[in-house]
């Protein structure tokens, strides 16, 4: 609704993009999602008092008709959906589903990493047991190495 007022009030993308960016930070839709919205929010296909300057939302809220002279608070039941509302629905389940994709990447790279955390635990583990292992034979053949000088001797 936040990109519908500033489209109305005939903001482009990118001003829109830069407004919420104060706002909302790190949280920001992306600017191909405000670029989504503004394209099926078109200022001529707005009802009449909102596109209008002379007639404003809170004129038609003070005679208490709202859009097209229909009562406000009544709406009609088995309405059709509009394009606007489709492509939103359809574009609310394709963000639904990229954030489920996003959630299982994000745990997936958690595993990965400490699946590698862990290997690399082991390998420096069994890399200190092989020096050991090496110094031990060292020592071994140093002594080795004595007896038989002694031994020529």
């Amino acid at each position: 609704m936040v990109i519908k007022h500033f489209c109305i009030a005939g903001k482009t993308a990118t001003e829109i993009r830069n407004i919420l960016q104060e706002v909302h930070g790190a949280s920001t839709p992306s600017f191909s999602t405000i670029s989504f919205w503004k394209l099926y929010c078109p200022i001529d296909s707005l009802p009449v008092p909102l596109a209008s300057t002379s007639i404003s939302l809170e004129s038609s809220r003070l005679t208490g008709r709202g859009w097209l002279g229909s009562p406000m608070g009544r709406t009609r039941s088995r309405r059709n959906l509009t394009p606007f509302e489709r492509a939103s629905k359809s574009f609310v389940r394709v963000e639904e589903q990229h954030l489920a994709l996003e959630e299982r990447r994000e745990e997936n790279l958690h595993v990965r990493e400490t699946q590698r955390l862990q290997l690399e635990s082991e390998r420096l583990h069994i890399q200190r047991h092989s020096n050991l292992i090496l110094e031990r034979m060292t020592e071994v053949v140093g002594e080795l190495l004595t007896l038989l000088r002694d031994r020529n001797l």
